[in-house]
């Protein structure tokens, strides 16, 4: 069977303390397929030096890139421009894999899938510990995110549509990447497959991105066009289209609030049948090549 090969990108800044799990978690799994790529924003505490000592002494392929200054997206998008994998997966610095066969059972799924974002579950060590992840509809995205720690991206689909994080969003652009990839790419869901434990513990859930959830509806109606008025609910599209109501919005908008309620599975239907054809696409030009 072919072994999909991973990039496992680590955005790190001063986080030589934090790191050793991270890393450990990595050199536990049974799946060696990979390679790790630290994007470093300029660390003052030796992170990088460390890094490279421990992913050599345990063999473990890597790339270092060092750009102070940089933000976590901005050291997302570099690590991904120079990664070699097929596909990409990011963990936190303070993050660590579930358990040693995570990348291996993972692995199995990107081998057999015409899907360009598979992803599964995370364990948020919150609250007492639970299982974050489940299928997400387009509606189900608007209200929260999946777990960036539980996802794949397919490396070649990716340059393809030449969508990169927005650095614009300073703790959410991975919502807005998850976004704006739902209107273009097939997403496929692992259940019963648990990535990471995330920590919980860092600014994108401690704090607000105010600047996009400010424009996360927009985005949406930007996205997804007219196909939002199929997979989103009456009050979801109203506050998407309140600051700039169009006729043709208008209309759509009375349209949605009359039969959407009669039929919330075959919005679910439909998104996974443009998922469906957009994999059927993909896996086409990707012959042709």
């Amino acid at each position: 069977m072919h072994k999909p090969f991973i990039s496992i990108v680590i955005p790190t800044l001063n986080s030589r303390e934090k790191l050793p799990q991270s890393l450990q978690s990595i050199a536990d799994q049974s799946f060696r397929d990979l390679e790790v790529v630290i994007s470093d924003g300029g660390s003052s505490d030796g992170t990088p030096d460390f890094a490279s000592d421990f992913l050599s002494t345990h063999r473990i392929s890597f790339k270092i890139i060092i750009s102070p200054g940089s933000s976590v997206y901005s050291a997302l998008n570099l690590a991904c421009s120079i990664s070699s994998g097929e596909w990409t997966y990011t963990l936190g610095s303070d993050d660590r894999l579930y358990s040693h066969d995570a990348l291996y059972l993972a692995s199995n799924r990107l081998a057999n899938t015409n899907a360009d974002v598979v992803y599964g579950s995370a364990w948020f060590e919150a609250n007492g510990g639970f299982r974050y992840g489940k299928y997400f509809t387009l509606q189900d995205l608007t209200v929260q995110n999946i777990c960036h720690q539980a996802i794949f991206y397919r490396c070649s689909a990716m340059r393809a549509l030449g969508i990169a994080y927005n650095e614009k969003y300073p703790l959410l652009a991975d919502w807005d990447y998850n976004l704006k990839l739902l209107s273009r790419c097939k997403f496929e869901y692992m259940p019963g497959i648990t990535i990471a434990y995330f920590s919980c513990s860092g600014k994108s859930t401690l704090s607000e991105d105010l600047t996009f959830q400010e424009d996360m509806l927009r985005n949406v109606i930007e996205y997804f066009g007219l196909r939002a008025f199929l997979l989103l609910n009456y009050e979801t599209l109203r506050q998407a289209v309140h600051k700039s109501p169009g006729f043709l919005y208008l209309v759509l908008l009375e349209a949605n609030k009359l039969f959407y309620p009669l039929l919330p599975e075959s919005t679910r239907k439909i998104q996974k049948c443009f998922s469906r054809l957009r994999g059927i696409a993909a896996g086409i030009v990707r012959t042709c090549k």
